[in-house]
Order: C-alpha cells, then sequence, then structure tokens
C-alpha cells in the first residue's frame, strides 16, 4: 500500500507541474463559440487521464482503510460460522482488523475482523496461549459492550472452537449494531481491566433489504400475541413483538412460530424477552432470507394455551398417561406414614393444574412440587418432577382438572406476497 501511495504521490506532483500547451487557449476559445452547434463533445484523452489520477489520489486520501481492505476475507473460521457468514466473508463483506491485545497470564486476544449491519455486529476473534489453558475457567473471557460514538452495543451472544492442545481459540462474539457515525470502537470485558480499541468503517456496514411495520395480531386462548416489525438484513432477520399471554412457566414459548420464506421454514436462530407492565416483549432471530423472495409468512403453529381436562386416571407406577394428546408418564409411587410421593415426566411445556390423589370418596390436593429435572430426549425436552401430597394412604387414581401446554393453533400472517 506505500509504494502504491508513493507513485501516486509522485504522479500528483508532476500533473501539479505540467503546464497546459500554449495553442490550448485558441482551442477552447473555439470549442466555447460552438456551444450551441455541438452540445455534445469527447473530453481530451489527457484530461481524462488526468481526472482519473486525481480520483484516485483523492480515493487514497480520503479512504485509506477501505482501500486497504478491499480485496481481504476474514481467514481460519471455516466450521466455526454460519454458511450464511461464511457466503458473505466469501464475497467481501466484511472488514478485517488484524489487532493483537494481552489479555492475562501470556492468553493474546486478536481481533481477525468484523461483519455489521442493521441487526448486530459480528466480532470475529482468536485467543491464544502457548500454556494450553484456555479451557480452564480463570481463562474464559465475557465481553461485556462496544461502545464508541454514540455507542453502548450490548453482548448478546457468543460461540467458537477450540483446538485439542487447547491453545487457541477461534470464535465470535455478537452485539448489537454500532452508531453508523462511529469510526473507532472499544471492546470491554467482564470482570477484566481490558479494553481493546480498532477501527471501524461504517461505509461497509451491510444494508437491509426488508425494513418494515407488521402490526398484525394472531389470537390465543389466553391473549394475543402482536408482531410489530421485521427486519431482515444479510446476516440476520429479527421479528419484534408483544403478548399479553403469561409465559412465565414455559422454557420455549417461542419455539413453534415459523417463518416461511416461498414456502420453505428459515432457519431459528435465537431469541429473547422480557416482561414490562403485564407484557412480555420478544425478539425471535432468524436466518437471512433467500435473495429471490416471492412469499413471506409468519406461522403461529403452537403457542402456550390451557385446557380444561377434569378426569381421573390409574395411579399406577410405570403407567404412561395420554392427555389432551400429551404423554404423562407416572415413573414413581412412594407412600410413607405422612406423605405420598408422585414422580411424573411430561413434556417440558406440560404443566399440570389443580391435582390431587384420592378414590371416589375423598382427595388429596397436592402440597407442594420439587426436584424439577430437565432431561433431553431424542426430539424434544422432558421435565421429571416430584408431586408431595399429605396423605399417608394409598391412593387409586390422579386427578387434574386442567392442563397448560404448547397447544396447536396454525394461524398465519403474510408480510409479502399474496
Amino acid at each position: 500500500m506505500k509504494k502504491i501511495e508513493r507513485m501516486l504521490n509522485e504522479e500528483k506532483q508532476r500533473i501539479d507541474h505540467k503546464q497546459a500547451p500554449p495553442e490550448l487557449e485558441e482551442r477552447l476559445r473555439t470549442a466555447l463559440s460552438n456551444e450551441e452547434k455541438h452540445r455534445s463533445f469527447r473530453i481530451p484523452f489527457i484530461w481524462k487521464t488526468v481526472a482519473a489520477i486525481m480520483l484516485v489520489v483523492i480515493l487514497a486520501g480520503y479512504n485509506y482503510q477501505a482501500l486497504a481492505y478491499y480485496g481481504k476475507r476474514i481467514t481460519g473460521f471455516d466450521g466455526v460460522v454460519s454458511d450464511t457468514l461464511q457466503d458473505l466473508n466469501e464475497a467481501g463483506l466484511g472488514q478485517v482488523i488484524d489487532k493483537e491485545v494481552p489479555l492475562k497470564e501470556g492468553v493474546t486476544m486478536k481481533i481477525d475482523g468484523l461483519m455489521s449491519d442493521e441487526n448486530r455486529l459480528i466480532l470475529y476473534y482468536t485467543m491464544t496461549s502457548e500454556k494450553g489453558n484456555l479451557d480452564e475457567p480463570a481463562y474464559t473471557f465475557h465481553p461485556s459492550k462496544i461502545t464508541g460514538l454514540f455507542t453502548d452495543a450490548k453482548f448478546e451472544s457468543g460461540g467458537g472452537q477450540m483446538n485439542q492442545a487447547n491453545t487457541e481459540l477461534k470464535g465470535t462474539y455478537t452485539f448489537e449494531p454500532p452508531c453508523p457515525f462511529a469510526k473507532e470502537l472499544t471492546l470491554h470485558f467482564n470482570q477484566l481491566n481490558k479494553q481493546v480499541t480498532f477501527d471501524y468503517d461504517p461505509s461497509k456496514a451491510m444494508e437491509a433489504s426488508i425494513k418494515q411495520n407488521i402490526n398484525e395480531e394472531v389470537t390465543v386462548d389466553a391473549g394475543k400475541i402482536r408482531f410489530d416489525t421485521i427486519t431482515a438484513t444479510p446476516t440476520l432477520t429479527t421479528i419484534k413483538g408483544t403478548t399479553d399471554v403469561n409465559i412465565n412457566q414455559m422454557i420455549q414459548p417461542f419455539e413453534n412460530i415459523r417463518l416461511m420464506a416461498n414456502g420453505e421454514p428459515v432457519q431459528p436462530k435465537g431469541g429473547g424477552y422480557s416482561h414490562s407492565f403485564g407484557r412480555t416483549n420478544f425478539e425471535l432471530e432468524y436466518d437471512a432470507l433467500p435473495k429471490n423472495l416471492d412469499n413471506l409468512e409468519l406461522k403461529v403453529e403452537k403457542f402456550p394455551g390451557s385446557e380444561m381436562v377434569n378426569e381421573k386416571f390409574p395411579l399406577k407406577r410405570g403407567e404412561t398417561l395420554n392427555v389432551s394428546g400429551y404423554d404423562i408418564v407416572i415413573k414413581d409411587v412412594s407412600v410413607t406414614n405422612k406423605q405420598t410421593k408422585l414422580t411424573v415426566v411430561t413434556d417440558e411445556s406440560v404443566k399440570l393444574k389443580n391435582v390431587s390423589i384420592g378414590d371416589q370418596s375423598h382427595q388429596t390436593p397436592l402440597t407442594e412440587t420439587v426436584n424439577q429435572k430437565l432431561n433431553k430426549e431424542k426430539d424434544h425436552l422432558s421435565v421429571e418432577r416430584t408431586l408431595i401430597f399429605d396423605s399417608p394412604a394409598s391412593a387409586d387414581y390422579l386427578y387434574i382438572e386442567s392442563m397448560e401446554f404448547m397447544k396447536p393453533y396454525n394461524k398465519g400472517i403474510q408480510i409479502v406476497g399474496n
């Protein structure tokens, strides 16, 4: 780059001292007098050359970093990032940083590069340590935020891949998007008095392909789900909205809301939600949309709902009960001189309400639930829990008044297309 700059500067100085030929004045005078007759004219080749060289000089002066990044790729992250991010990197849509900083006791961090758009900023990094201790908790570093001009971007997520010797970790950190006026950003860490400042070129941030209001609602048993906005960028698609449905006891309440592009589901990437003033604000994240988009639809396949059961079931160890399409496995029944303990296994979304045990003449209501344990099954998550009843007598039946679960709705909202 220094050699190119030197050649450009030498050419600029040569042009600055170049004198126009004596006959040029007469030629220009003649050309001006014929302006009305010849509205279009060809620029002499020498002046085209001068203009081109001057343009390169100006670009070199004001966009040095853009020229330095041109043609470079963020290397070494195959298998670490998604296919979407890899394709964007191959297209040269990232920014190469290559800045190193020592963190702690021989551990060095290099910021390899970044990608940014209106949804997020993705920081590519490499941690190295010759001691092979990167797998130890003391050498796990958690970023907190990125700051800059009008920028206070919070950390959102991260992931990486470590080599077998534990001497190198390659990964990514994801943050909220920075301000488009920031030219310099600073990475901050939790519980570590270290900061890393690096250059940032906001002109290389990728633009959104879709950014619009949705303002549509889907009605479910316990309330409504309102979808407010969609922002689709080259790295991610985000849907924001609110709901008044009580989802506090659900582990993954939004997992069955699909984004369908051209009839095919877009891969979910995560999301989050928070509660305020009796409502839940949520943000759903999906992969980037296909380039040729004819149809885009949000589909609420299932959402937390409830149903009256009002049934009794035989209380036997090893029994599997089918309630509203969900299996409830009675794993164990134990009776002491004071209590009856009933261990059940259900889908993680199933919540039994107003449960009791007994016989035809007498029922004992549930006292408390203990020892809840989440298990990963082949195709879903299950919860094992122990129900305690203050009854020393053997019971014949399990009574269930109602149940909360992921209820099918299959309702859709059209965003793009008919």
